[in-house]
């Protein structure tokens, strides 16, 4: 439940709209483990508000979405539930391109690190821009790939929404004709399967976008998170990942190797930590789809 993209005419509207038609033709209306981030004028609070209230179930991700809805009475015997993309089950096959393991500066890499930049506040297509932030966080992200190229590692960097691309580009240009573009390389994603397969062929992955993070804990990946929004900090929190969680507005290179560093020396306590707790989640949202399924 978002006004940040389009204001309430974008997705409040649209939810209010469902909502509505639902009502009109007798269906059930479910809303399942939403999060909710910016309501920012009095349009997108009335919309969302009449469409919680049509829904014949409502449930939140996590506990601060639905504290924030505490103003909605109806709300406050709601339930909390995990984002649903935990109870994605991978399968198939893949069409991914990730290309040969190329040897990086003459030797084989330490470890593959995924990194999935952000166009956050960049003139690529978001609705706010703030140029010294951004330029600033592809600073630290260009200075840390080069730490990590020189301790041996490889780099495949990837996105997960269509405008990170462009960010990519902006890290790119720093390593083009360079001896570390060998060691740099980006994967061809087109699918959610494209996206999981490609998470089995990297060590570590940094994003910033909520569902590049969970996807990849998902996939019992360790993840560094620089968040650009609370919804990140409560998702790292919750799965008790805060040490690894930056702030994007004033995350540095320096920051972002002291606690790579730190998620290395800690890896298989943190895998371990993943997996029961995705394993929990998912078990959890099992028992919402049934009683969904049942009684809503």
């Amino acid at each position: 439940m978002d006004d940040y993209w389009g204001g309430a005419m974008g997705h409040p509207y649209s939810l209010f709209k469902w909502a509505m038609l639902a009502r009109l033709t007798h269906t059930k209306f479910i809303i399942l483990s939403v999060g909710r981030s910016a309501l920012s004028n009095w349009g997108s609070r009335a919309f969302v508000r009449q469409a919680l209230k049509l829904a014949s179930y409502r449930s939140y991700r996590d506990e601060r979405s639905k504290d924030s809805l505490k103003s909605f009475p109806f709300t406050r015997t709601d339930n909390v539930y995990p984002d649903l993309a935990f109870s994605y089950i991978p399968g198939g096959s893949s069409s991914t391109k990730t290309g040969p393991l190329q040897e990086c500066l003459d030797s084989q890499p330490k470890s593959i690190i995924g990194i999935s930049p952000i166009a956050y506040l960049s003139t690529h297509g978001w609705p706010v821009t703030n140029l010294p932030i951004y330029e600033q966080y592809i600073g630290a992200l260009v200075a840390f790939i080069k730490a990590l190229v020189e301790q041996g590692h490889a780099i495949r960097l990837f996105g997960t929404d269509s405008p990170d691309y462009l960010a990519i580009e902006d890290i790119m240009e720093h390593f083009h004709g360079t001896p570390m573009a060998s060691c740099i390389s980006q994967p061809t994603i087109k699918t959610v399967e494209d996206l999981l397969q490609f998470l089995h062929t990297v060590d570590y992955v940094v994003a910033s976008r909520l569902h590049g993070t969970i996807l990849s804990h998902l996939m019992n990946r360790p993840v560094l998170a620089i968040s650009y929004d609370t919804k990140v900090d409560v998702h790292m929190e919750e799965m008790g990942q805060s040490s690894y969680c930056l702030d994007i507005h004033k995350v540095t290179g320096e920051m972002l190797s002291k606690s790579f560093a730190l998620l290395v020396d800690h890896s298989e306590f943190v895998k371990d930590s993943l997996q029961k707790t995705t394993q929990e989640y998912g078990a959890r949202l099992s028992r919402q789809y049934d009683f969904v399924l049942q009684k809503a």
